[in-house]
């Protein structure tokens, strides 16, 4: 259940659509094709944010470096298919990641 940590309970939720989140603070999620709503879940820091996306990019056999601070990739979550987009810094100022839950069936 902590694997992802505040992720975690997001990918339990099959209505769930995309996960943003822009820094460690900021985490959306949509409901099918719902507006982005912002979510009281956080990251304690910009380390556990990189930690936790080293940890879902790893699903992939994928990891995001200096040397590669943009990917883009599809995994598996249990699951659940998703595609995950991350840019990080320089092309970015703060680690964003974007997660595109596809549907179960």
């Amino acid at each position: 259940m902590f694997r992802f940590g505040p992720l975690s309970p997001f990918f339990e939720d099959d209505t769930l659509s995309e996960i943003t989140i822009d820094g460690p603070d900021r985490v959306y999620i949509r409901h099918g094709a719902a507006d982005m709503l912002q979510t009281d879940r956080h990251f304690e820091d910009t380390e556990q944010l990189a930690r936790i996306t080293q940890r879902v990019l790893s699903t992939a056999g994928v990891q995001f470096s200096d040397a590669e601070p943009f990917t883009e990739v599809g995994a598996a979550l249990g699951k659940r298919h998703v595609r995950l987009t991350i840019a990080a810094p320089p092309i970015s100022p703060l680690l964003h990641v974007n997660i595109r839950l596809h549907p179960t069936q």
